[in-house]
């Protein structure tokens, strides 16, 4: 579970079903509680509390890579940069293209490219983000638009007869649902994600699959990297 570890940080590969974080202080069984099994000190760096050392969170369903800062000075460091392109972060996703009546198209997918419509939070849900593609989108949500950006890199069939599809992702911001939201609008959604009217399946098949990260610069080493990932899932397709 644990994919690298050193002085100042410790990514975790979350399988699918974990939360990510307690929503309170009964709660157990999440990747919070793995960390800190691994690592006590962890109690007492960033947000701390519930939170403790945690960069990001990954919705329960989804598989991968998860980000623990074990000093204060790191987190900081990352906090300040995970929004912006000096972290970046990809993802695999199973997905079974639909046509605009619902039925399930053949894999005849759009060429890789970039999907940049904002969201917000749903109005009816607390639970569901809504793309904003219109003016009727933004009467759906509270709060303001999110600008977000997802890149669809690669497409690869994967199995002509079922018509699925894996895509490789980048996703360039952090906004809850991003890459979930944003595939159902364009009629790409993931496997699995009953939210967003994707195929029945026995999870979601999302996979935070590689992230690279600054390290801190030292006299040394002005502009470090690293570059981590984590293995798909046995079941994957492919």
């Amino acid at each position: 579970m644990i994919i690298y570890e050193d002085s100042k940080l410790l990514v975790l590969n979350k399988p699918a079903g974990m939360p990510s974080i307690p929503l309170n202080s009964e709660e157990t069984g999440t990747a919070v509680h793995s960390a800190l099994a691994h690592f006590p000190g962890l109690r007492n760096i960033g947000r701390g509390g519930l939170e403790p050392g945690i960069l990001h969170r990954l919705d329960t369903g989804t598989s991968g890579l998860l980000v623990f800062a074990k000093t204060n000075e790191y987190f900081d460091f990352l906090q300040q940069h995970w929004k912006t392109d000096r972290v970046r972060k990809w993802y695999r996703a199973i997905c079974s293209p639909k046509q605009k009546d619902g039925s399930i198209s053949p894999p005849d997918p759009l060429p890789p490219g970039e999907i940049s419509f904002p969201l917000g939070h749903s109005a009816k849900s607390s639970k569901k983000m809504i793309c904003i593609h219109n003016a009727a989108a933004l009467r759906q949500i509270r709060g303001k638009a999110l600008a977000a950006k997802t890149l669809i890199q690669e497409v690869k069939v994967i199995d002509e007869q079922a018509r699925r599809l894996d895509l490789f992702i980048e996703i360039r911001t952090g906004v809850m649902h991003q890459i979930r939201c944003h595939l159902a609008s364009v009629n790409w959604p993931i496997d699995g994600d009953l939210i967003y009217k994707g195929r029945l399946a026995d999870r979601l098949w999302l996979h935070a699959w590689r992230i690279e990260l600054p390290l801190l610069p030292t006299a040394h080493k002005r502009e470090a990297r690293l570059l981590l990932e984590a293995r798909l899932p046995l079941s994957w397709p492919v």
